[in-house]
Protein backbone atom coordinates (compact mmCIF):
# COMPACT_ATOMS: atom_id res chain seq x y z
CA UNK A 1 0.00 0.00 0.00
CA UNK A 2 1.63 3.16 -0.81
CA UNK A 3 1.02 6.44 1.41
CA UNK A 4 1.94 10.25 0.40
CA UNK A 5 5.32 10.76 1.80
CA UNK A 6 6.36 13.69 4.28
CA UNK A 7 9.71 15.02 3.34
CA UNK A 8 9.33 18.47 4.84
CA UNK A 9 11.58 18.00 7.20
CA UNK A 10 13.90 21.21 6.47
CA UNK A 11 16.99 18.96 7.84
CA UNK A 12 17.28 16.99 4.31
CA UNK A 13 17.61 20.51 2.47
CA UNK A 14 20.76 21.39 4.77
CA UNK A 15 22.28 18.03 5.15
CA UNK A 16 22.18 17.56 0.90
CA UNK A 17 23.31 21.24 1.09
CA UNK A 18 26.59 20.24 2.79
CA UNK A 19 27.59 17.32 1.02
CA UNK A 20 27.48 19.14 -2.67
CA UNK A 21 29.29 22.02 -1.24
CA UNK A 22 32.99 22.17 -1.82
CA UNK A 23 33.40 24.25 1.16
CA UNK A 24 32.12 21.44 4.10
CA UNK A 25 33.86 18.92 5.21
CA UNK A 26 30.52 16.37 4.68
CA UNK A 27 30.94 13.83 2.69
CA UNK A 28 27.80 11.61 3.42
CA UNK A 29 24.20 11.39 4.76
CA UNK A 30 22.10 8.40 4.95
CA UNK A 31 17.70 9.44 5.46
CA UNK A 32 15.75 7.08 6.36
CA UNK A 33 11.69 6.21 7.54
CA UNK A 34 9.98 8.11 10.98
CA UNK A 35 6.66 5.59 10.99
CA UNK A 36 5.87 4.41 7.34
CA UNK A 37 5.57 7.82 5.60
CA UNK A 38 7.69 10.23 6.98
CA UNK A 39 11.37 11.09 5.61
CA UNK A 40 13.82 11.94 8.28
CA UNK A 41 17.94 12.59 8.29
CA UNK A 42 19.79 9.18 9.79
CA UNK A 43 23.44 10.43 10.25
CA UNK A 44 25.63 12.24 8.24
CA UNK A 45 29.94 12.25 8.52
CA UNK A 46 33.32 13.17 6.54
CA UNK A 47 36.48 11.29 5.60
CA UNK A 48 35.26 8.43 3.23
CA UNK A 49 32.09 8.01 2.03
CA UNK A 50 32.20 4.12 2.58
CA UNK A 51 31.49 5.56 6.54
CA UNK A 52 27.60 5.81 5.25
CA UNK A 53 27.36 1.59 4.76
CA UNK A 54 28.23 1.44 8.56
CA UNK A 55 24.63 2.85 8.91
CA UNK A 56 23.07 0.53 7.29
CA UNK A 57 21.07 -1.96 8.62
CA UNK A 58 19.25 -5.71 7.55
CA UNK A 59 15.62 -4.82 8.51
CA UNK A 60 15.78 -0.55 6.98
CA UNK A 61 14.85 1.01 4.00
CA UNK A 62 17.34 4.00 3.54
CA UNK A 63 18.52 6.69 0.54
CA UNK A 64 22.00 7.44 0.50
CA UNK A 65 23.96 10.40 -1.11
CA UNK A 66 28.03 9.70 -1.72
CA UNK A 67 30.57 12.71 -2.62
CA UNK A 68 32.69 11.36 -4.09
CA UNK A 69 36.67 12.32 -4.80
CA UNK A 70 38.93 11.48 -7.62
CA UNK A 71 41.14 12.71 -10.79
CA UNK A 72 42.38 11.80 -14.02
CA UNK A 73 45.74 13.25 -12.71
CA UNK A 74 47.94 14.89 -10.15
CA UNK A 75 46.74 18.32 -11.66
CA UNK A 76 43.37 17.77 -12.04
CA UNK A 77 39.98 17.05 -9.57
CA UNK A 78 36.57 16.09 -9.61
CA UNK A 79 33.68 15.43 -7.69
CA UNK A 80 30.86 12.88 -8.44
CA UNK A 81 27.74 12.46 -6.75
CA UNK A 82 26.51 8.61 -6.11
CA UNK A 83 22.68 7.81 -4.85
CA UNK A 84 21.87 4.62 -3.51
CA UNK A 85 18.81 3.11 -2.21
CA UNK A 86 19.45 0.27 0.90
CA UNK A 87 16.68 -2.41 1.16
CA UNK A 88 17.91 -4.53 3.58
CA UNK A 89 17.46 -8.49 3.08
CA UNK A 90 15.05 -8.36 5.83
CA UNK A 91 12.69 -5.94 5.11
CA UNK A 92 9.02 -7.25 4.56
CA UNK A 93 7.21 -6.95 0.96
CA UNK A 94 5.27 -4.49 2.15
CA UNK A 95 7.66 -2.09 2.43
CA UNK A 96 9.62 -2.99 -0.24
CA UNK A 97 6.60 -2.38 -2.50
CA UNK A 98 6.65 1.28 -1.28
CA UNK A 99 10.23 1.81 -2.08
CA UNK A 100 9.84 1.78 -5.90
CA UNK A 101 6.60 4.89 -5.11
CA UNK A 102 8.85 6.43 -2.74
CA UNK A 103 12.33 6.86 -4.73
CA UNK A 104 10.61 8.93 -6.98
CA UNK A 105 9.85 11.39 -4.39
CA UNK A 106 13.27 11.42 -3.02
CA UNK A 107 16.31 10.90 -5.36
CA UNK A 108 15.95 13.43 -7.60
CA UNK A 109 13.93 16.42 -5.40
CA UNK A 110 15.85 16.09 -2.44
CA UNK A 111 18.84 14.31 -2.95
CA UNK A 112 19.96 15.98 -6.34
CA UNK A 113 20.87 14.71 -9.58
CA UNK A 114 23.82 12.20 -9.65
CA UNK A 115 25.98 10.16 -12.16
CA UNK A 116 25.07 6.94 -10.33
CA UNK A 117 21.84 5.60 -8.83
CA UNK A 118 22.21 2.15 -7.08
CA UNK A 119 19.63 0.04 -5.83
CA UNK A 120 20.99 -2.13 -3.57
CA UNK A 121 19.70 -5.38 -1.39
CA UNK A 122 23.13 -6.96 -0.43
CA UNK A 123 26.01 -5.34 1.11
CA UNK A 124 28.47 -7.30 -0.55
CA UNK A 125 27.55 -5.03 -4.15
CA UNK A 126 28.42 -1.52 -1.50
CA UNK A 127 32.49 -1.61 -2.32
CA UNK A 128 34.30 1.29 -2.69
CA UNK A 129 35.92 -0.34 -5.66
CA UNK A 130 32.31 -1.17 -7.09
CA UNK A 131 31.24 1.84 -6.79
CA UNK A 132 34.18 3.69 -8.25
CA UNK A 133 33.77 1.02 -11.16
CA UNK A 134 29.83 2.08 -11.92
CA UNK A 135 31.64 5.95 -11.68
CA UNK A 136 34.03 5.13 -14.24
CA UNK A 137 31.60 3.27 -16.92
CA UNK A 138 29.03 6.06 -16.43
CA UNK A 139 31.09 8.93 -17.24
CA UNK A 140 34.76 8.08 -18.92
CA UNK A 141 36.77 9.65 -15.63
CA UNK A 142 39.42 7.27 -14.08
CA UNK A 143 38.71 7.90 -10.65
CA UNK A 144 42.14 5.70 -9.09
CA UNK A 145 44.86 8.32 -10.94
CA UNK A 146 46.56 5.91 -12.93
CA UNK A 147 50.07 5.43 -12.36
CA UNK A 148 50.71 8.48 -10.61
CA UNK A 149 48.47 7.75 -7.68
CA UNK A 150 50.02 8.04 -4.20
CA UNK A 151 50.93 11.48 -5.36
CA UNK A 152 54.31 10.72 -7.06
CA UNK A 153 54.17 12.06 -10.75
CA UNK A 154 56.85 9.97 -12.79
CA UNK A 155 56.82 11.24 -16.53
CA UNK A 156 56.97 8.46 -19.86
CA UNK A 157 58.63 10.36 -22.21
CA UNK A 158 61.42 8.02 -22.51
CA UNK A 159 59.56 4.84 -22.55
CA UNK A 160 57.41 6.40 -25.65
CA UNK A 161 60.25 7.30 -27.54
CA UNK A 162 61.95 4.02 -27.04
CA UNK A 163 58.85 2.23 -28.21
CA UNK A 164 58.84 4.23 -31.55
CA UNK A 165 62.10 3.72 -32.39
CA UNK A 166 61.54 0.55 -31.87
CA UNK A 167 58.41 0.00 -34.50
CA UNK A 168 59.85 2.15 -36.99
CA UNK A 169 62.97 -0.11 -37.02
CA UNK A 170 60.67 -2.98 -37.00
CA UNK A 171 58.94 -1.53 -40.18
CA UNK A 172 62.11 -0.48 -41.94
CA UNK A 173 62.75 -4.29 -42.01
CA UNK A 174 59.31 -5.66 -42.93
CA UNK A 175 59.16 -2.97 -46.03
CA UNK A 176 60.89 -3.07 -49.48
CA UNK A 177 63.26 -0.22 -49.34
CA UNK A 178 66.77 -0.07 -47.56
CA UNK A 179 67.67 0.89 -44.29
CA UNK A 180 67.20 4.57 -43.12
CA UNK A 181 70.65 6.31 -43.10
CA UNK A 182 70.53 9.56 -41.19
CA UNK A 183 73.16 12.24 -42.44
CA UNK A 184 76.05 13.19 -39.78
CA UNK A 185 77.03 16.93 -41.59
CA UNK A 186 75.06 19.90 -41.91
CA UNK A 187 73.02 20.89 -45.11
CA UNK A 188 74.34 23.79 -46.96
CA UNK A 189 73.30 27.51 -46.59
CA UNK A 190 71.17 27.94 -49.68
CA UNK A 191 69.15 24.82 -50.20
CA UNK A 192 67.99 24.63 -53.96
CA UNK A 193 63.93 23.77 -52.75
CA UNK A 194 61.13 26.11 -53.77
CA UNK A 195 59.86 27.41 -50.51
CA UNK A 196 57.04 29.42 -51.93
CA UNK A 197 53.45 28.74 -50.76
CA UNK A 198 54.86 26.72 -47.21
CA UNK A 199 54.23 28.38 -43.39
CA UNK A 200 57.09 29.97 -42.25
CA UNK A 201 58.06 28.22 -39.04
CA UNK A 202 61.80 29.79 -39.01
CA UNK A 203 62.88 32.71 -37.14
CA UNK A 204 63.07 36.14 -39.25
CA UNK A 205 67.18 35.84 -39.17
CA UNK A 206 67.56 32.67 -40.40
CA UNK A 207 64.46 32.53 -42.46
CA UNK A 208 66.19 35.30 -44.27
CA UNK A 209 69.89 32.98 -44.59
CA UNK A 210 67.72 30.60 -46.18
CA UNK A 211 66.04 32.62 -48.51
CA UNK A 212 68.03 32.54 -52.40
CA UNK A 213 66.48 36.23 -53.40
CA UNK A 214 65.57 36.40 -57.70
CA UNK A 215 66.58 39.44 -59.91
CA UNK A 216 63.71 39.75 -61.83
CA UNK A 217 64.80 42.97 -63.66
CA UNK A 218 67.62 41.71 -64.77
CA UNK A 219 66.17 38.10 -66.19
CA UNK A 220 63.61 40.08 -67.92
CA UNK A 221 66.61 42.22 -69.76
CA UNK A 222 68.27 38.86 -70.65
CA UNK A 223 65.01 37.55 -72.14
CA UNK A 224 64.43 40.95 -74.45
CA UNK A 225 68.14 40.75 -75.97
CA UNK A 226 68.62 36.68 -76.82
CA UNK A 227 66.27 37.13 -79.86
CA UNK A 228 63.67 39.42 -81.61
CA UNK A 229 60.18 38.25 -81.10
CA UNK A 230 58.25 36.65 -83.48
CA UNK A 231 55.14 38.88 -85.24
CA UNK A 232 51.70 37.61 -83.60
CA UNK A 233 49.59 36.12 -86.63
CA UNK A 234 46.38 38.04 -87.53
CA UNK A 235 43.39 37.15 -85.75
CA UNK A 236 41.03 35.46 -87.82
CA UNK A 237 37.77 37.40 -88.21
CA UNK A 238 35.20 36.12 -86.10
CA UNK A 239 32.31 33.95 -87.83
CA UNK A 240 29.03 35.49 -87.43
CA UNK A 241 26.68 34.67 -84.72
CA UNK A 242 24.04 31.98 -85.83
CA UNK A 243 20.69 33.51 -85.38
CA UNK A 244 18.70 32.08 -82.28
CA UNK A 245 16.00 29.35 -82.31
CA UNK A 246 12.89 30.44 -81.09
CA UNK A 247 12.41 29.33 -77.46
CA UNK A 248 9.89 26.81 -77.21
CA UNK A 249 6.37 27.12 -75.84
CA UNK A 250 6.31 26.22 -72.30
CA UNK A 251 4.42 23.24 -70.99
CA UNK A 252 1.65 24.07 -68.83
CA UNK A 253 2.51 23.43 -65.27
CA UNK A 254 0.69 20.18 -63.32
CA UNK A 255 -1.79 21.30 -60.43
CA UNK A 256 0.30 20.56 -57.00
CA UNK A 257 -1.00 17.24 -55.61
CA UNK A 258 -3.23 17.06 -52.69
CA UNK A 259 -2.12 16.64 -49.29
CA UNK A 260 -2.77 12.91 -48.54
CA UNK A 261 -4.71 13.66 -45.01
CA UNK A 262 -2.81 13.33 -41.65
CA UNK A 263 -3.91 9.70 -40.20
CA UNK A 264 -6.31 9.89 -37.24
CA UNK A 265 -4.49 9.42 -34.06
CA UNK A 266 -5.18 5.66 -32.52
CA UNK A 267 -6.77 6.03 -29.27
CA UNK A 268 -4.02 5.10 -26.48
CA UNK A 269 -5.00 0.97 -25.52
CA UNK A 270 -7.08 0.80 -22.18
CA UNK A 271 -5.56 -2.33 -19.58
CA UNK A 272 -7.00 -5.42 -20.29
CA UNK A 273 -8.36 -8.25 -17.72
CA UNK A 274 -5.40 -9.30 -16.74
CA UNK A 275 -4.01 -5.90 -16.23
CA UNK A 276 -6.89 -4.98 -13.75
CA UNK A 277 -6.58 -8.59 -11.70
CA UNK A 278 -2.59 -7.89 -11.19
CA UNK A 279 -3.38 -4.25 -10.11
CA UNK A 280 -5.92 -5.45 -7.60
CA UNK A 281 -2.56 -6.93 -6.04
CA UNK A 282 -1.92 -3.26 -4.53
CA UNK A 283 -5.10 -1.92 -5.13
CA UNK A 284 -7.05 -4.19 -2.60
CA UNK A 285 -4.76 -2.52 0.19
CA UNK A 286 -4.65 0.88 -0.71
CA UNK A 287 -8.82 1.65 -1.99
CA UNK A 288 -8.03 1.98 -5.74
CA UNK A 289 -9.98 -0.88 -6.71
CA UNK A 290 -13.11 0.97 -6.69
CA UNK A 291 -11.04 2.72 -9.97
CA UNK A 292 -12.34 -0.86 -11.34
CA UNK A 293 -15.42 -1.73 -10.33
CA UNK A 294 -18.72 -1.63 -11.07
CA UNK A 295 -21.81 0.09 -9.38
CA UNK A 296 -23.48 -3.00 -7.14
CA UNK A 297 -20.54 -5.23 -7.62
CA UNK A 298 -20.28 -8.33 -5.51
CA UNK A 299 -17.74 -10.49 -3.73
CA UNK A 300 -19.04 -14.56 -3.09
CA UNK A 301 -16.69 -16.58 -0.86
CA UNK A 302 -17.91 -19.83 -0.44
CA UNK A 303 -21.79 -19.07 -1.20
CA UNK A 304 -21.71 -15.96 0.89
CA UNK A 305 -22.61 -12.99 -0.68
CA UNK A 306 -21.71 -9.26 0.30
CA UNK A 307 -20.94 -6.10 -1.38
CA UNK A 308 -17.42 -6.03 -3.02
CA UNK A 309 -16.75 -3.07 -0.83
CA UNK A 310 -17.42 -5.23 1.89
CA UNK A 311 -14.37 -7.51 1.33
CA UNK A 312 -12.26 -5.43 -0.29
CA UNK A 313 -13.01 -2.24 1.81
CA UNK A 314 -11.91 -4.47 4.79
CA UNK A 315 -8.52 -5.19 2.95
CA UNK A 316 -7.98 -1.53 2.41
CA UNK A 317 -8.80 -0.46 6.47
CA UNK A 318 -6.24 -3.19 7.51
CA UNK A 319 -3.91 -1.84 4.93
CA UNK A 320 -4.09 1.65 6.50
CA UNK A 321 -4.36 0.09 10.21
CA UNK A 322 -1.66 -1.65 9.28
CA UNK A 323 -2.20 -5.00 10.86
CA UNK A 324 -0.21 -7.02 7.96
CA UNK A 325 2.56 -5.16 6.85
CA UNK A 326 3.73 -8.06 5.25
CA UNK A 327 0.90 -9.55 3.53
CA UNK A 328 1.63 -11.09 0.10
CA UNK A 329 -0.87 -11.81 -2.86
CA UNK A 330 0.84 -13.72 -5.52
CA UNK A 331 -1.28 -14.79 -8.87
CA UNK A 332 0.13 -18.10 -10.04
CA UNK A 333 -2.60 -18.33 -13.04
CA UNK A 334 -4.85 -16.24 -15.24
CA UNK A 335 -6.96 -16.99 -18.18
CA UNK A 336 -9.73 -15.88 -19.95
CA UNK A 337 -12.58 -18.23 -20.50
CA UNK A 338 -14.54 -18.33 -23.71
CA UNK A 339 -18.28 -16.82 -21.43
CA UNK A 340 -15.54 -13.46 -20.66
CA UNK A 341 -14.82 -14.73 -17.19
CA UNK A 342 -11.39 -15.13 -16.01
CA UNK A 343 -10.04 -18.25 -13.99
CA UNK A 344 -7.73 -17.15 -11.28
CA UNK A 345 -5.37 -19.27 -9.34
CA UNK A 346 -4.26 -17.11 -6.51
CA UNK A 347 -2.44 -17.53 -2.99
CA UNK A 348 -2.36 -15.64 0.03
CA UNK A 349 0.36 -14.90 2.67
CA UNK A 350 -0.61 -13.19 5.95
CA UNK A 351 2.76 -12.81 7.30
CA UNK A 352 2.86 -11.49 11.11
CA UNK A 353 -0.09 -9.80 12.67
CA UNK A 354 1.35 -6.20 14.25
CA UNK A 355 -2.09 -4.03 14.94
CA UNK A 356 -5.60 -4.58 15.60
CA UNK A 357 -7.42 -5.38 12.78
CA UNK A 358 -10.59 -2.74 12.17
CA UNK A 359 -14.08 -3.74 12.26
CA UNK A 360 -15.50 -3.49 8.81
CA UNK A 361 -18.38 -4.78 6.96
CA UNK A 362 -20.02 -8.04 8.24
CA UNK A 363 -16.35 -8.57 9.99
CA UNK A 364 -15.90 -7.58 13.98
CA UNK A 365 -12.91 -5.85 15.43
CA UNK A 366 -10.07 -7.81 16.16
CA UNK A 367 -7.62 -6.58 19.10
CA UNK A 368 -4.04 -8.10 19.20
CA UNK A 369 -3.76 -8.41 22.74
CA UNK A 370 -7.27 -10.90 22.22
CA UNK A 371 -5.53 -13.08 19.78
CA UNK A 372 -4.04 -16.44 21.15
CA UNK A 373 -0.57 -17.20 21.85
CA UNK A 374 -0.35 -19.89 19.44
CA UNK A 375 -2.01 -18.53 16.89
CA UNK A 376 -0.24 -18.60 13.37
CA UNK A 377 -1.10 -15.17 12.75
CA UNK A 378 1.63 -13.93 15.40
CA UNK A 379 4.45 -16.06 13.57
CA UNK A 380 7.03 -14.44 11.45
CA UNK A 381 5.53 -16.32 8.57
CA UNK A 382 1.73 -15.84 9.48
CA UNK A 383 -0.98 -18.25 7.64
CA UNK A 384 0.31 -19.34 4.70
CA UNK A 385 -2.79 -20.13 2.22
CA UNK A 386 -2.86 -22.77 -1.03
CA UNK A 387 -3.48 -21.42 -4.54
CA UNK A 388 -7.59 -20.63 -4.51
CA UNK A 389 -9.19 -20.34 -7.57
CA UNK A 390 -11.41 -17.66 -8.35
CA UNK A 391 -13.60 -15.80 -11.41
CA UNK A 392 -13.72 -12.36 -12.13
CA UNK A 393 -16.32 -11.13 -14.28
CA UNK A 394 -16.38 -7.58 -15.93
CA UNK A 395 -18.80 -5.98 -18.00
CA UNK A 396 -18.84 -4.07 -21.52
CA UNK A 397 -17.10 -1.37 -20.23
CA UNK A 398 -14.17 -3.09 -18.55
CA UNK A 399 -15.43 -3.14 -14.99
CA UNK A 400 -15.53 -5.77 -12.49
CA UNK A 401 -19.18 -7.45 -11.61
CA UNK A 402 -18.07 -10.24 -9.39
CA UNK A 403 -15.65 -11.83 -8.01
CA UNK A 404 -16.31 -15.33 -6.63
CA UNK A 405 -14.26 -17.97 -5.14
CA UNK A 406 -16.21 -21.10 -3.94
CA UNK A 407 -13.26 -23.12 -2.01
CA UNK A 408 -11.79 -24.56 -4.83
CA UNK A 409 -8.03 -25.26 -4.10
CA UNK A 410 -6.34 -25.71 -6.91
CA UNK A 411 -2.63 -26.36 -5.57
CA UNK A 412 -1.07 -26.12 -2.06
CA UNK A 413 2.67 -25.11 -3.18
CA UNK A 414 5.37 -25.16 -0.71
CA UNK A 415 4.93 -23.54 2.61
CA UNK A 416 0.94 -23.34 3.34
CA UNK A 417 0.45 -24.48 6.74
CA UNK A 418 -3.30 -23.41 6.78
CA UNK A 419 -4.63 -26.99 5.56
CA UNK A 420 -5.12 -28.37 8.93
CA UNK A 421 -8.05 -25.74 9.76
CA UNK A 422 -11.64 -26.20 8.36
CA UNK A 423 -11.78 -23.78 6.63
CA UNK A 424 -8.48 -23.40 5.20
CA UNK A 425 -8.80 -20.32 3.35
CA UNK A 426 -10.71 -17.30 2.91
CA UNK A 427 -11.85 -14.96 5.94
CA UNK A 428 -13.97 -17.32 8.22
CA UNK A 429 -10.21 -19.21 8.43
CA UNK A 430 -8.58 -15.94 9.47
CA UNK A 431 -10.99 -15.16 12.18
CA UNK A 432 -11.10 -18.34 13.52
CA UNK A 433 -7.24 -18.38 13.95
CA UNK A 434 -7.69 -14.88 15.16
CA UNK A 435 -10.02 -16.35 18.13
CA UNK A 436 -13.36 -14.96 17.00
CA UNK A 437 -14.89 -17.30 14.46
CA UNK A 438 -17.24 -15.84 11.73
CA UNK A 439 -21.01 -16.83 12.11
CA UNK A 440 -22.63 -19.05 9.55
CA UNK A 441 -24.26 -17.00 6.72
CA UNK A 442 -27.48 -15.44 7.48
CA UNK A 443 -29.75 -17.20 5.65
CA UNK A 444 -32.53 -15.76 3.44
CA UNK A 445 -35.73 -14.67 5.32
CA UNK A 446 -38.75 -17.31 4.27
CA UNK A 447 -41.79 -14.63 3.24
CA UNK A 448 -44.90 -14.84 6.02
CA UNK A 449 -47.58 -16.90 4.27
CA UNK A 450 -50.88 -14.89 3.08
CA UNK A 451 -53.97 -14.74 5.40
CA UNK A 452 -56.72 -16.56 4.14
CA UNK A 453 -59.83 -14.01 3.90
CA UNK A 454 -62.40 -14.11 5.82
CA UNK A 455 -65.80 -16.06 4.67
CA UNK A 456 -68.24 -13.64 2.94
CA UNK A 457 -71.34 -13.27 5.38
CA UNK A 458 -75.05 -14.03 3.52
CA UNK A 459 -77.12 -10.69 2.98
CA UNK A 460 -80.02 -11.31 4.68
CA UNK A 461 -83.10 -11.69 2.76
CA UNK A 462 -85.27 -8.60 1.75
CA UNK A 463 -88.02 -8.87 3.90
CA UNK A 464 -91.61 -8.57 2.36
CA UNK A 465 -93.55 -5.59 1.63
CA UNK A 466 -97.02 -5.10 4.16
CA UNK A 467 -99.65 -2.74 3.31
Amino acid sequence: MTSRLDTSDPALKDIVAKVRSDDDPTSWCVLGYEGKAKIILKNSGSGSFMGAMEELEDGAVNYCLLRVEGGRDQESKSVKFVSVVWVGPSVGGMQKGRVGAHKADILEPILGWTVVDMQVDDMDDLTEDNIREKLKKASGANYDLGSNAGGKYESNAKAIQAGAKGNYGALEKEGNIGPVKYETFARPKETPVDFAGRPMVAPPSQAKANTVMRDEEKIGRERQTSAPPKPAAPAPAPAPAPAPAPAPAPEPEAPPPEPAPEPEPEAPAGPTKADIIEKYKTAAWDGTWVEDAAEGAVFIHGGQEMPIGAFLGWCSAVGAAGSFPDWKWTNYSVEELEDGRVKVGSQQSTGKLAADIPAIGPFPEVKLSEVPADSLLLTDAGAILPIEVGYYTFDDTMKVTKIEYDGTIDEAVDGVNTLAFTPNVGPPLLYAMAGKPLGPPPAAEEAPPAEEAPPAEEAPAPEAETE
